[in-house]
């Protein structure tokens, strides 16, 4: 794809950006450019660099918001609304701010996200543990996220790691796969792999607002 390319299409979901989202404090992270390397490091873009930005390392930089805010719009197949946390002022609801759609052909959204749908619910899925005794399909991502450099010829052994520098456990999702309904990224601090140990944390939270919020699928069966 090269990075030129990467860069244009991962802005258009949000990331690099700030969400908008109504609570202060909240940071840009970074997804970088060309143009980006040149002007903070004054080097230029080397394809090692795309290698690292295509499995979110290298300079890339989220906030867990942003990671959520990416994952309901994969759900949504592209559209875009500016997440909040308000849901009415003086009993006044207050109507999201949306944004244009990201534009991709159905065939490459029906690609993606059959893949996040087979993470949970595939013979080979990493996290298809999560799924068990689900009432529901449900599509994700896990991630595991590097504290520490590792030098080049050593080898990953958390054992020998301090805690406080052991990798990150990262997952998105989205339920029901049919009917998006909620986006969720969660990070479990030092926690190490994502589908063990971030996965079972989205789990509940997609089951407690599912059920909460009485769903019902397309079957009229309640969750």
């Amino acid at each position: 794809m090269g990075i030129d390319s990467m860069h244009e299409f991962g802005i258009q979901f949000g990331l690099g950006d700030r969400t908008g989202v109504d609570i202060p404090s909240e940071r840009r992270g970074n997804w970088p450019s060309r143009d980006w390397k040149k002007r903070v490091q004054g080097l230029p873009w080397f394809p090692g660099d795309s290698v690292n930005m295509g499995i979110g390392q290298g300079y890339v930089l989220t906030t867990p918001m942003q990671l959520a805010y990416m994952t309901a719009i994969m759900a949504s197949r592209g559209e875009r609304i500016v997440p909040q946390v308000v849901k009415s002022i003086g009993g006044v609801p207050l109507e999201p701010t949306r944004l244009p759609s990201v534009s991709c052909t159905a065939d490459n959204w029906d690609y993606t996200l059959e893949g996040m749908y087979d993470v949970i619910h595939g013979r080979k899925g990493t996290a298809k543990a999560m799924a068990r005794g689900a009432k529901y399909k449900m599509a994700g991502k896990s991630g595991t996220a590097q504290v520490v450099g590792i030098a080049q010829d050593e080898e990953y052994d958390e054992e020998k790691v301090a805690e406080r520098n052991r990798d990150h456990a990262l997952f998105v999702g989205y339920a029901p796969y049919e009917d998006p309904q909620i986006a969720v990224a969660v990070i479990v601090e030092n926690a190490g792999g994502g589908s063990t140990n971030a996965a079972p944390v989205v789990r509940k939270i997609f089951d407690a607002y599912l059920q909460s919020v009485g769903y019902i699928d397309a079957k009229g069966n309640r969750l």
